[in-house]
């Protein structure tokens, strides 16, 4: 793993010269353009994004706040480039770190009958949306947009929260002709510069003096400018967990404050150290809470014959009492005690409950903070990297993962939003390391079937699907009786319009990590009969028509997210009367290393017609210097499944 990421961090070196980029100069020329010179296919691109942050003293001239201006000139090609002209900002509302979106200026430029029109933004395109009681989002929605337009906008965010600045990002999913980030700190605040991607911006380093009416005091600024021209976009790619890990980003977060005296403060100079700051600010207050759930674990557990059934008790007893509200979050909001009490609780505040529970049975625990993959790697030292946590638990000398919030919490079998490279495990001693948070289990789907195909192509049998660890934890909390008439249509509807009768299901349990379903149906869908002869795709319903590997280049690693195998069996009575004509040659392709193979095979036995198919993801991710490989056995795939079995009658 540590491997793929060496490509992902370039931090900016080179000394470059930054030039200034200003709204209000839209030419007919640019309006004129009907494609980006470099890049024929994009829908739209950015002549250029800028940020510019300062640190003003905020209201009653006590604290500096960060004042950022962003400004941004995007040029609209296709219609498919439309959604770029809404433009949304999340901030923070919650308490004394409330920050504050203005819109200082926006309009849409159109060329109509050889003449510049400009198109005022309304009061109904500006509207804020709540998404809970910490974070909102304001959008911005352009009028008269066009096929041809450019767009100009320009956003102040004032924020007192000066702890980490926003992220400043050079690529997007269209081209960037021109970004640019300028920075102007005091110099008794030291940020940690931290960039990733693969386009190293240039810099260009200076400094000024400025004084405030605050203690009468002169202190110098340090001005930073970062530069990239001519960024080429990063698509949407199939199979990626977070495009933003992999986007020319740059990060600031505050490492250290200079105090008037001299003394230097150090906030975040490693992972030890942020992990241990973590623990002391909340985790240990909430470890060691007593006094509120005691009695009644207690009784639950009193019969149960192992620390393994103690922990398994647990976490079904927490379940019962206590629903994730979905937050995340590494830091209780109420403590768990409230939390407990009010019967719902954040991210934080499950798991820390978990660990407090554990440890009052005398069972290793202790907490491990995560990010999740929508949250993005944790690539640098900051508790800004981390957006949960879960509990570790060891017995016997064996560790177990486990995550509160999870719908099915199952021992190392944690949800798939979790599984993100690595965690952060953290003790009350202090010690701290890091915990590989893939797992090593095979999650598998297998399909068995046994049919008879009748000499009007009517296939007509039983199929038996099973589904482990991943896969199965979807249904966890599915009736055991015959599912819904909902879930019977989408099933008719993946067996392309087949009809299911005698449908019965073992959903998984607390102590049983799979999901079976079995059924009879009846298809006359799945094949085609021409010329008198039955024509029969190799896997049916679940032909692969279709390579998601398009793009010639890819740049991010490859993301399956957790090992899996796909399984399928087909045992098929051929119609008395008909022969196998032809059949596809075996097919067996595979990485060098074995990490991802596939195969497919066929024969005969007797009047049986027997088809396997084997696909094993058995890395997750896998390095983007891959992908050929990787694009070329799923071209071998499609290829292989949209050929014909023949049967032919006997002659």
């Amino acid at each position: 793993m540590k491997q793929l990421l060496t490509y992902l961090f370039i931090f900016a070196s080179c000394v470059g010269y930054c030039q200034d980029y200003k709204l209000g100069n839209v030419t007919k020329e640019e309006l004129a353009e009907k494609y980006f010179e470099s890049d024929t296919s994009a829908a739209a691109a950015y002549l250029f994004k800028s940020a510019s942050v300062f640190f003003p003293l905020g209201s009653g001239n006590s604290d500096f706040e960060v004042d950022t201006r962003i400004k941004e000139k995007i040029k609209i090609y296709k219609k498919e480039g439309y959604s770029y002209a809404t433009i949304q900002i999340p901030f923070y509302t919650d308490g004394a770190y409330r920050e504050r979106v203005t819109l200082e200026s926006a309009y849409t430029y159109n060329l109509e009958n050889g003449k510049i029109e400009r198109s005022k933004i309304k009061d109904e395109g500006v509207f804020v949306t709540q998404n809970n009681q910490y974070w909102s989002v304001k959008t911005f929605v352009f009028p008269n947009v066009k096929e041809g337009s450019i767009l100009e906008i320009e956003i102040q965010i004032l924020s007192p929260r000066i702890m980490t600045l926003q992220d400043f990002v050079f690529q997007e999913q269209v081209p960037v002709k021109a970004a640019k980030l300028t920075t102007v700190i005091p110099d008794f605040y030291n940020y940690r510069v931290s960039t990733r991607g693969n386009y190293v911006p240039k810099v260009l380093n200076s400094s000024k003096s400025r004084s405030e009416r605050q203690g009468n005091w002169l202190f110098s600024e340090i001005v930073n400018s970062y530069e990239l021209l001519n960024v080429p976009a990063l698509p949407d790619e199939p199979y990626v967990a977070n495009p933003n890990n992999y986007r020319s980003t740059i990060s600031c977060e505050l490492a250290s404050i200079r105090q008037g005296n001299g003394t230097i403060t150090n906030l975040a100079a490693d992972w030890a150290s942020v992990a241990q700051s973590i623990y002391k600010a909340d985790f240990s207050e909430q470890i060691a809470a007593k006094n509120f759930y005691e009695a009644e674990l207690d009784e639950i557990v009193k019969n149960q014959p192992s620390e393994m059934d103690k922990l398994l008790a647990t976490i079904k007893f927490l379940k019962s009492k206590v629903a994730w509200n979905s937050f995340y979050g590494i830091f209780t909001n109420e403590g768990i005690k409230a939390a407990y009490k009010a019967k719902t609780g954040n991210f934080a505040e499950l798991n820390l409950l978990l660990i407090n529970m554990l440890q009052h049975l005398g069972i290793k625990a202790d907490p491990v903070l995560i990010s999740t993959r929508s949250h993005g790697i944790p690539l640098f030292p900051s508790r800004d990297a981390f957006n949960g946590v879960i509990c570790l638990a060891r017995i016997n000398n064996v560790r177990y993962l486990i995550d509160a919030t999870d719908d099915l919490p199952i021992p190392n079998l944690l949800p798939a939003r979790d599984l993100n490279w690595v965690g952060r495990y953290i003790s009350k001693e202090g010690y701290t390391e890091e915990i590989d948070l893939m797992p090593t289990t095979t999650s598998i789907q297998a399909i068995t079937l046994m049919a008879e195909l009748s000499a009007n192509g009517t296939l007509k049998g039983n199929m038996r699907k099973q589904l482990t660890d991943q896969f199965a934890k979807s249904y966890f909390g599915a009736s055991p009786d015959n599912a819904s008439d909902a879930y019977l249509e989408s099933l008719e509807k993946e067996l392309s319009g087949a009809t299911v009768d005698n449908y019965k299901r073992v959903p998984p349990s607390d102590d049983t990590y799979s999901f079976v379903e079995s059924f009879s149906f009846e298809t006359d869908n799945i094949c085609d009969q021409i010329a008198g002869k039955l024509h029969l795709k190799p896997l049916l319903f679940y032909t692969t028509s279709e390579n998601p590997f398009k793009q010639e280049i890819r740049e991010s690693p490859v993301d399956f997210n957790y090992p899996k195998q796909f399984k399928f069996t087909y045992i098929i009575k051929i119609p008395e009367g008909f022969q196998v004509e032809s059949m596809p040659a075996p097919v067996y392709i595979a990485l060098e290393d074995k990490s991802l193979s596939y195969k497919l095979n066929f024969n005969t036995e007797g009047s049986n017609l027997r088809i396997t198919s084997v696909t094993d993801f058995n890395q997750p991710i896998l390095p983007a210097e891959a992908y050929p490989a990787i694009k070329a056995i799923f071209a071998k795939m499609v290829e292989a499944e949209k050929q014909r079995i023949v049967l032919a009658k006997k002659s």
